[in-house]
């Protein structure tokens, strides 16, 4: 079952990079910030928290990039959720 998960997730993380980020668009949809960069954001955090490869898809690292550098009160608005390291370990 775990080969399942995994293989599905490589799927959608394939389809964001692929699809949605491959022809240079700075945000999921677009040019312009939406609903659909701040659903799939709390998600590909995580992964990148739990030090999930996400080497092969760089136009998604080069989203997260975007997303941690570019939206004001990111970094505010996320510490908690790093502050929370010894809580998120256990998932580990």
């Amino acid at each position: 079952m775990e080969a399942k998960r995994e293989a599905s997730m490589r799927r959608c993380l394939d389809q964001l990079n692929d699809i949605y980020l491959s022809d240079g668009r700075p945000w999921l949809i677009g040019d312009h910030l939406t609903l659909a960069d701040f659903a799939a954001l709390p998600v590909l955090m995580y992964l990148e928290h739990l030090n999930y490869d996400l080497s092969p898809w760089q136009h998604l690292k080069a989203w997260l990039g975007r997303c941690n550098s570019d939206l004001p009160y990111f970094k505010e608005c996320t510490k908690l959720f790093y502050e929370w390291e010894p809580i998120m370990s256990l998932a580990k």
